[in-house]
């Protein structure tokens, strides 16, 4: 969680503190009008290149999966995705921490996985807050890809991003 004394940078809109709990299929549809207007209406660009995410819907799914992945988690438990309310809320961040990677508040960087997949990570530090997007080759052009936004909400995970932040592809 942010702390106390952070001062969020004038381009970021509050947090969507008005989602109604528990989660309900209206929920979901509020949600979805913000990821319209950002996502598909607004068409977000990141030093140039479009942003894309996975627009697969699965069967008996209303919404894209990359969707899900903004305003959803993992589960162990229950071996699936369940509702995220961190992510949920700042879901009209996603779209405004990629459109501002430049500015001070976020720390931008390329960081080669384990796997050798190349990610890179909008890190916004204060608001504690990480958009993960992926350069991909398409019949388009490049594209950055977006693989998840969340919350980070445990010390180790922000001892890790520091980590990847220090040994960031140059």
């Amino acid at each position: 969680m942010p702390p106390p004394n952070w001062l969020p940078p004038n381009w970021l809109p509050p947090l969507l503190t008005d989602i109604v709990r528990p989660y309900t299929d209206s929920t979901f549809a509020q949600l979805y009008e913000v990821f319209e207007r950002d996502f598909i209406q607004g068409k977000p660009i990141f030093e140039g290149k479009p942003v894309w995410w996975n627009k697969k819907i699965l069967p008996g799914d209303f919404y894209e999966e990359g969707f899900w992945h903004l305003v959803q988690k993992i589960e162990k438990e229950v071996k699936g995705r369940v509702p995220d309310f961190c992510r949920a809320e700042r879901l009209s961040w996603c779209v405004p921490v990629i459109t501002h990677a430049n500015d001070i508040a976020i720390k931008t960087f390329d960081y080669e996985e384990s796997t050798g997949r190349v990610k890179t990570y909008l890190w916004l530090v204060g608001g504690d807050y990480r958009v993960i997007l992926e350069k991909r080759t398409t019949n388009f052009g490049e594209i950055m890809f977006l693989l998840s936004a969340h919350c980070i909400e445990h010390e180790n995970t922000r001892k890790d991003m520091q980590r990847k932040y220090q040994q960031q592809v140059k």
